[in-house]
């Protein structure tokens, strides 16, 4: 298990900790003797209600009755308790709080065993916290167990394979993402999701800034803001990406080329720091670091 989060020495788990956590706690359904507990007691009512013998048989059969009413209303109790954590863990993870929300996710995956709606719930958290916190490969795991174990036309599949691309990009990992890609480039039709097509679009905008084909990371420009929203505030990556492409035309020979490439860079880092900090688009991706010092640095004929 990751070290508490309070720990200024916290370190997300290995890819490795994370496919035995999984492997360890999958889901399932509840357990056989959950099951035939109601019948169980059930039988028993009927029997001590056709025999009919002994001063306590009047009572028996109303302890039977309240015994299981009462495991029926603890049973409700304990999930209500787990989707209100399952529920803290995805607020979490929209406030930002991705440490908080890793740490509790990787706690509720082995509770919710028994619940695979709220196991699969905890799993998405856990998939995204990591992406988050920069555990690209430990991110990778949990999106492939996510991807196996849902059926191909799930409305979310595609969604999941693209996120794993990027984190296989980010990575470094050129020769899977590009395989993943193609196989997602397969699978699109006029019903995928426009979040899944989103983040294909950041999948392989990233794939050509890291083979560094930024000229051809341009094609894909006219419509990229439109294309790139249904990512919310995740879209200023793919912005930063683009301003980075234009800066690395700065240096072309025709002055008004190189001016036009500047004004673009700019705009379009204008954009990407609108929707996240500067320091929270260099962190996830490094190479955008080198974005606000070249185009401070143009040459007055550029900007």
């Amino acid at each position: 298990m990751p070290p508490a989060v309070d720990q200024p020495d916290f370190r997300p788990p290995s890819a490795e900790q994370v496919r035995r956590h999984l492997d360890d706690h999958p889901p399932g359904g509840p357990s056989r003797a959950l099951l035939w507990l109601p019948l169980v007691g059930l039988g028993l009512l009927v029997g001590v209600l056709l025999s009919g013998a002994g001063p306590l048989s009047a009572l028996v059969p109303w302890l039977l009755l309240g015994t299981m009413l009462a495991v029926n209303a603890l049973r409700a109790r304990w999930m209500r308790e787990l989707e209100a954590r399952c529920q803290q863990a995805q607020e979490l993870l929209m406030n930002k709080q991705h440490a908080r929300a890793l740490r509790l996710a990787w706690r509720l995956i082995p509770r919710t065993q028994s619940l695979p709606h709220l196991h699969a719930r905890a799993t998405v958290v856990m998939a995204h916290s990591l992406d988050q916190v920069l555990a690209s490969d430990a991110a990778i795991v949990v999106y492939d167990f996510l991807v196996q174990r849902m059926a191909d036309d799930h409305p979310a599949v595609t969604q999941f394979r693209a996120r794993r691309a990027v984190a296989q990009f980010l990575c470094d990992r050129l020769l899977d993402g590009d395989v993943s890609i193609r196989r997602l480039r397969a699978d699109v039709n006029e019903s995928t999701h426009p979040a899944a097509l989103a983040a294909i679009r950041l999948a392989e905008l990233l794939q050509r800034v890291r083979t560094h084909h930024f000229a051809d990371a341009l094609e894909v420009e006219p419509g990229l803001l439109q294309d790139l929203r249904p990512l919310g505030l995740e879209a200023g990556y793919g912005y930063g990406l683009i301003a980075l492409c234009h800066v690395k035309q700065l240096g072309a020979a025709d002055p008004a080329l190189a001016a036009r490439h500047a004004s673009l860079a700019r705009k379009w880092w204008a954009d990407a720091t609108l929707l996240l900090p500067a320091s929270v688009l260099t962190r996830r991706l490094p190479e955008l670091a080198q974005v606000q010092p070249s185009l401070a640095t143009a040459s007055p004929q550029t900007l």
